[in-house]
């Protein structure tokens, strides 16, 4: 994705970029939600947009470079004509998480990338349940605006806690933000009539004695859990499809004990009726089940938010205790032997090291 040539000057100060990026990702974002019932096509592919500049905004309040796709070949003068190729949403992701260090949960990752996979698909194709159903193109297939609907309440879910996380950046737009917000319930409306279809079987999960409780993806009271220990609860959403993994402590203030719930898309919480912060040593003692002494360990380390030591083993689970990851496995990194929760294969990580080392090759070249 290319800047416009025409909005852009060699004496720009790097503010004004980021202003100019973000203005204009909230101009895509609110265009995205307006024209969402009329031409879901022109929705999604600004939407995918909007989301790929808030991520390059994001970046670009770090250095102009980290934007670029080929930053050692590009000058700043390139960049700000126009003549620089940018990276993918998926670059920018990675770049936050690795050289940012700012968390970027999983479940952002796969709704971003499936809204910006699905605007890739309209752009080159055509499909049948997305052409219009009378000559005005005013009328779509039901389908076509609940998939829509899905991936753009999913999508605004993270990144509306995104913004929130980065509110020092973004808090002069807090009114747009708030515009957007009431917005885009008229997208759960829509998904009223997904609701009405799954009715039926949430009665009867619920008799089952299934807990039934609301969707943070789409508000709906459609999301049923399903316990994996005491602490832990897999949920998942009938009307969206959101997943995601809720861990329940009791309150660390003795006089109140009352039971906390969070996961790793609401991320740290309150206890509600007592107000005492749940943070992530509050989560490692009530989570913690290792009973080995300290020295029989492995120190565990996070590669979703880059936390050190936040990973601690809660039974047959390993959790990051600051950004409330779960997995059921972690590797071992063969050069500083510690564990590594989330990040991929640690193959080869004796000379190349890990998230948190640089392994033999960084050891040798510290001593040239």
């Amino acid at each position: 994705m290319a800047f416009d040539k025409s909005s852009r000057s060699n004496h720009q100060s790097d503010d004004e970029i980021f202003n100019s990026l973000t203005e204009s990702a909230f101009d895509f974002l609110e265009r995205a939600v307006g024209e969402f019932r009329g031409t879901p096509k022109f929705s999604t592919i600004h939407f995918a947009t909007a989301v790929e500049l808030f991520l390059k905004a994001r970046l670009m309040r770090e250095h102009w470079s980290l934007v670029i796709d080929d930053a050692d070949k590009t000058s700043k003068a390139q960049f700000l004509e126009g003549r620089a190729r940018t990276i993918t949403p998926f670059a920018a992701i990675s770049r936050l998480r690795n050289l940012v260090g700012v968390s970027i949960s999983p479940e952002a990752e796969k709704a971003f990338l499936a809204i910006s996979e699905h605007r890739n698909k309209m752009i080159h194709f055509v499909h049948e349940d997305e052409k219009p159903k009378n000559k005005d193109g005013e009328l779509f297939e039901k389908s076509t605006l609940e998939r829509v609907a899905i991936e753009q309440c999913r999508g605004w879910l993270q990144l509306e806690r995104l913004l929130a996380e980065w509110a020092d950046h973004f808090r002069p737009w807090e009114n747009r933000i708030e515009k957007i917000r009431a917005s885009m319930k008229g997208h759960q409306k829509f998904l009223g009539a997904v609701f009405e279809r799954v009715s039926p079987e949430l009665v009867k999960l619920e008799k089952a004695g299934i807990v039934i409780q609301d969707c943070e993806s789409c508000s709906f009271f459609a999301t049923k859990t399903a316990p994996i220990t005491a602490n832990l609860s897999d949920l998942d959403c009938l009307v969206c499809g959101a997943k995601d993994t809720q861990i329940m402590v009791s309150c660390p203030n003795e006089e109140c004990e009352d039971d906390v719930y969070l996961n790793s898309s609401s991320g740290h919480s309150k206890c509600k009726k007592c107000k005492t912060e749940i943070g992530a040593e509050e989560l490692s003692n009530a989570l913690d089940t290792d009973t080995r002494e300290y020295y029989d360990r492995t120190d565990k380390n996070c590669a979703w938010c880059s936390g050190y030591h936040t990973v601690v083993q809660h039974g047959d689970y390993y959790v990051c205790c600051e950004c409330l990851q779960i997995g059921t496995d972690y590797g071992v990194c063969g050069w500083c032997n510690e564990g590594q929760l989330g990040g991929g294969d640690l193959e080869g990580s004796h000379y190349t090291g890990c998230e948190f080392c640089d392994g033999l090759r960084g050891w040798h070249g510290d001593d040239d």
